[in-house]
């Protein structure tokens, strides 16, 4: 009993200087949503590895790190997000992140389970970008975990990525805010935030997406079940199919693409059950 008690203080106290640096950070106005591949069955390991030695470690840096995600049907592949205040931290993150001691000594071994990078996402958010994660943050995440009072129902997260025709974000957006969202509100969807690209110059190294024509729209589910349902019928509702499925053809350039993600015990985006993120919430203060 002693030793678990020690245990549990030794990874509260590892997480105290994150802690205060993650108090200093402002409101989060730039995102990456990362796409890798691992190499045959890895994905665990990555996901292990990362979780130990690369969320504590950027949280550090300034960078605030809101999920870590298995692709479904896809057992090779993860997704991972992570924010930051603007494009000069971002900067100044991840030039202290990718050139300091910690990526230096553990990016090596990561070698033998990394295949690569498929996409890499840079993005702003149109509204709050709290409602991403109901408020978490990877360190109350952490702090559940080692008191046992994390909840096991991490649910699916879907994330769409809506193309539009040249010059039509602007229309598509209005459209999805006005009339889409509340439509698939309506039918028992629940959207977490939606975000466009941001178009500053990439300052740093590493290659990202910034297509100005896209909208990115992400929402969670219970379950995997749960989600096709829902999409099956809002699909054949009669909104979707008598007034809103022309509208949004005409402004979108191709058809909707979809990543169904299955979230890690620690990631603070997932499926957050209202009473018992009140209770997880309770649990942490």
């Amino acid at each position: 009993m002693r030793k678990i008690a020690y245990c549990l203080l030794t990874i509260i106290l590892a997480t105290s200087n994150v802690f205060s640096q993650a108090d200093s950070v402002g409101p989060l106005n730039v995102i990456e949503i990362r796409h890798y591949k691992q190499q045959e069955g890895q994905r665990q390991n990555f996901i292990d590895y990362f979780e130990e030695h690369f969320i504590d470690t950027q949280e550090e840096e300034g960078m605030a790190i809101l999920g870590q995600l298995r692709v479904i049907d896809k057992p090779n592949e993860t997704v991972w997000v992570r924010a930051f205040e603007n494009m000069q931290s971002r900067l100044r993150g991840l030039k202290g992140f990718y050139f300091g001691p910690v990526w230096a000594k553990y990016a090596p071994p990561m070698a033998q389970m990394h295949a690569g990078i498929k996409n890499a996402y840079l993005l702003k958010p149109l509204g709050n970008i709290d409602e991403l994660t109901k408020g978490h943050r990877a360190q109350d995440m952490a702090l559940t975990l080692a008191s046992g009072t994390i909840s096991a129902v991490t649910g699916v997260v879907a994330i769409d990525f809506y193309y539009t025709k040249p010059g039509e974000l602007s229309n598509f957006t209005k459209f999805f805010e006005e009339r889409l969202k509340p439509a698939i509100t309506e039918q028992g969807h629940e959207t977490l935030g939606y975000f466009i690209s941001e178009l500053a110059t990439n300052d740093f190294q590493m290659p990202v997406v910034q297509d100005e024509n896209l909208l990115v729209v992400i929402s969670m589910y219970p379950s995997q079940e749960i989600y096709q349902q829902k999409k099956d019928e809002f699909y054949a509702s009669e909104p979707w199919v008598s007034q809103l499925h022309d509208a949004a053809q005409a402004m979108l350039s191709k058809e909707v693409e979809t990543l169904l993600l299955q979230p890690t015990l620690r990631s603070p985006l997932r499926y957050w059950d209202k009473k018992k993120a009140a209770d997880q919430e309770t649990a942490v203060k």
